[in-house]
């Protein structure tokens, strides 16, 4: 009895788990993710840690992107 207890108890946890992995973050992720500009050229990229800077050239001119690595959102831009 004690061992059909403890599997449940897994059981519960294990799905608890995969719907934190899966719940949430794929919405958020999907609408804060950087999408490069329509138009835009890549000129020059560098990496610094948690950072990827992105420099474009665009119709309107040059412009820098600059992306944080964990969850790929555009953190500022400089144009």
């Amino acid at each position: 009895m004690l061992i059909v207890i403890a599997l449940a108890f897994v059981a519960l946890g294990m799905a608890a788990k995969f719907q934190r992995l899966g719940g949430g973050t794929s919405a958020t992720t999907a609408s804060s993710a950087y999408v490069l500009p329509k138009g835009a050229q890549i000129v020059e990229m560098r990496s610094e840690p948690k950072r990827l800077i992105l420099r474009l050239k665009r119709t309107q001119g040059e412009e820098i992107d600059i992306i944080d690595t964990q969850d790929g959102h555009l953190v500022a831009r400089i144009q």
